[in-house]
């Protein structure tokens, strides 16, 4: 679980902007420090989704309305865990595995 003071510090980390640059990159690796912390695998906000997910952090930072991003992020978390599964079930199978690289990138 992670601790209140944490979350409360990343969510000021995105509201203050305290880098001339990587202010976002920073905030999504302290939201995959989160993520491990609570025991999940870290995610990759596609690069194509990269408006939508400023769009809906701005949403959050504008209203109040931390719902769409949240929404975001765990589907984020279930695309992360059923590629990983898919992965763990190939091993299983005896097939190879040197495609799933292709798709972390995706």
């Amino acid at each position: 679980m992670v601790p209140p003071s944490e979350r409360a510090s990343a969510e000021a980390l995105e509201n203050i902007h305290p880098f001339a640059d990587d202010n976002g990159r920073t905030g999504r690796q302290i939201l995959n420090m989160m993520l491990m912390q609570a025991g999940y695998e870290p995610i990759a906000i596609r690069h194509d989704a990269g408006s939508t997910y400023a769009g809906r952090l701005e949403q959050w930072q504008a209203y109040g309305d931390p719902v769409p991003l949240a929404c975001m992020v765990a589907d984020c978390v279930v695309r992360e865990q059923c590629r990983i599964g898919k992965i763990v079930s190939d091993i299983r199978r005896g097939h190879p595995i040197a495609g799933h690289a292709r798709g972390i990138r995706e």
